[in-house]
């Protein structure tokens, strides 16, 4: 998770942060045309039958399924990078490039792990200063959270 690297003529430490991909962008691709497949068969059977209404519905399911694959797997494919550099601390968020970028001076910048609150199971790891955070880390599970926030903690402290 923790890098050392040379970021804008600065040396510090990149964190590359993405979520747990269980399957590959190929995978669910795969795995949708062999739904697809069976779907297929099943619809022409029941049309051989006379039923010709299932080829909707079932035309309706698979775009359905297919719509629940593409939006979990793009959420898969987030990813956050936070780079503390010698003067500065800098997070960026997006897909395949930075929609989201906040920039903190390293000598007033803090890293905040709050305590799960009443009815939330996690913590929240946040970097920023002067009441001014943003919050990373969101889709890590907890002791990822914790080593993230130590390590953290060592680059902008040192």
């Amino acid at each position: 998770m923790s890098v050392e690297a040379n970021h804008g003529g600065e040396t510090g430490h990149c964190f590359v942060l993405t979520p747990n991909r269980s399957a590959s962008w190929r995978a669910n691709k795969y795995f949708f045309l062999g739904c697809l497949f069976v779907t297929a068969l099943i619809a022409a059977r029941f049309c051989v039958m006379g039923a010709y209404w299932v080829l909707p519905f079932a035309g309706l399911e698979m775009l359905a399924l297919a719509a629940g694959l593409y939006a979990c797997s793009r959420k898969t494919y987030r990813r956050e990078v936070i780079v503390v550099g010698q003067r500065a601390v800098c997070v960026e968020a997006g897909w395949s490039h930075p929609v989201r970028r906040e920039e903190f001076a390293r000598p007033w910048a803090r890293v905040v792990l709050e305590a799960p609150a009443a009815g939330r199971r996690h913590s929240r790891l946040r970097v920023g200063m002067h009441g001014s955070y943003v919050e990373v880390g969101a889709f890590l599970n907890e002791p990822e959270r914790l080593r993230l926030a130590g390590q953290l903690r060592r680059a902008v402290d040192h």
